[in-house]
């Protein structure tokens, strides 16, 4: 009997809400047959409402409209749904058993908090960073005596990356169908990178995924560490030496700074040597003859490889191809992160110069080139369903790199896109 009583409410409830929606004042019937408008005059959804119903695709909930009952939606087919601020309950189990690709809700009120706290809104950050003035000098001699000429050099395709990503991603959508919301800075400093990541990143979840990309120079000679910015007098001794103490920000610990984020972040890196965040290869890429330092080293590992038979507990470095040699592990070789660094270690990463009518670092444009638009995207191999995973990405910034190089007084150089972890199919962007 009650279950008779039940499916009666069921019936009754849907066929009051489909007969009043032409006639109820300010309501608009949608002209899609799969979208439901439930009008705000009608202010509860009465409990399973809709329990089972198989043919809504869309709901939209208007203004007015403040509770929604137990399993009110349970095992429809209902994809994507939209609520208004003007909601103050929602059953626990009002949408159990459903598909819900799409919730929306304005930011701020009950009705979001809710879908954030079940997984059911997404948020998109992505922090995007160019630094483009740094310090440097030229030397002249005075009385025999070597002197410093400071003065500021720019990189200005470093700041159009940035604004060349925004635009590339106010035209991309995340894994379930929200936008990224980007946040720009330029000439972001070491305290300056820190404390924007807080900011940007502030209150994400772990169903989150969020965007940290950075243009800048990188110490390739080094363990790639990214050069900040310099914005103070060049002239003024204090400025410069507050600069030499901050001017390098180590992979370490930009790693420890972006661990603050829930979620899977993922991290994309323009700048010489970014490699060294994911590999350490001792060799560098760009090298063809090994140094003597090189061939000492292939004599340590092959005395370790000598006893790791012995002890398990040795580990022994892989050759993984020629002159990239993977030493050990970076800082980013954590699940949370997804990388794709634009250069090996020991690589510069090149691009167009200030000269150019449009100075552009060559990795930024290869991914921002792989994503092209819906039906048109180079990256989006197989299957080509407008859903760009990383490995898709990595290999089409791949196929491009691995073709372009540059010789500088008889010695060639090349540039290889990093990518952390190999093989992936996480989802990055999807094309609309």
């Amino acid at each position: 009997m009650k279950h008779f009583q039940n499916c009666t409410r069921k019936i009754l409830t849907s066929f009051l809400i489909l007969l009043l929606l032409p006639i109820l004042p300010g309501v608009s019937c949608a002209e899609d047959l799969n979208v439901l408008m439930l009008p705000g005059s009608l202010t509860t959804v009465a409990q399973e409402a809709f329990r089972g119903d198989t043919s809504l695709q869309k709901v939209v909930l208007q203004e007015g409209v403040t509770s929604i009952q137990s399993r009110a939606f349970a095992d429809s087919s209902v994809r994507e749904i939209s609520l208004p601020a003007s909601l103050t309950y929602i059953a626990e189990d009002a949408f159990e058993n459903t598909s819900i690709q799409a919730m929306t809700a304005p930011k701020g009120c009950y009705a979001y908090a809710w879908g954030r706290e079940h997984q059911y809104i997404t948020e998109y950050r992505a922090l995007l960073i160019g630094e483009k003035t740094f310090l440097r000098y030229d030397v002249f001699y005075e009385d025999g005596i070597e002197q410093r000429d400071y003065k500021r050099s720019e990189v200005l395709r470093n700041s159009n990356d940035v604004s060349k990503m925004a635009a590339m991603l106010g035209k991309v959508y995340g894994p379930e169908g929200g936008q990224y919301k980007a946040t720009r800075k330029i000439n972001a400093g070491y305290y300056a990178i820190q404390s924007a990541i807080r900011t940007t990143f502030v209150d994400t979840m772990e169903h989150d995924i969020s965007i940290f990309f950075i243009a800048s120079h990188g110490n390739s000679s080094g363990d790639g560490e990214l050069e900040m910015p310099f914005t103070g007098d060049p002239k003024n001794q204090a400025d410069r030496a507050a600069y030499e103490a901050k001017q390098y920000l180590s992979f370490e610990t930009l790693a420890s700074w972006l661990s603050v984020i829930n979620g899977k972040v993922i991290v994309i890196l323009e700048s010489c040597g970014a490699g060294s965040s994911i590999y350490v290869e001792p060799n560098g890429a760009k090298r063809g003859v090994k140094t003597e330092d090189d061939l000492s080293e292939d004599f340590v590992q092959a005395a370790v490889k000598a006893f790791a038979s012995v002890d398990p507990g040795i580990v022994v470095k892989q050759e993984m191809e020629p002159n990239s040699n993977r030493k050990s592990a970076g800082n980013l070789r954590q699940p949370k992160f997804y990388v794709l660094a634009a250069a090996a270690h020991h690589e510069e990463s090149y691009g167009y110069s200030n000269t150019s009518t449009d100075p552009v670092n060559l990795f930024t444009k290869w991914l921002i080139q792989g994503v092209g638009e819906a039906g048109n995207s180079p990256a989006d191999s197989s299957p080509q369903n407008s859903i760009l995973t990383l490995d898709e990405l990595y290999q089409y910034i791949k196929s491009v790199g691995d073709n372009y190089k540059i010789t500088i007084q008889g010695e060639t150089y090349y540039q290889h896109v990093q990518v952390y972890p190999e093989g992936s199919d996480q989802a990055i962007f999807v094309l609309k």
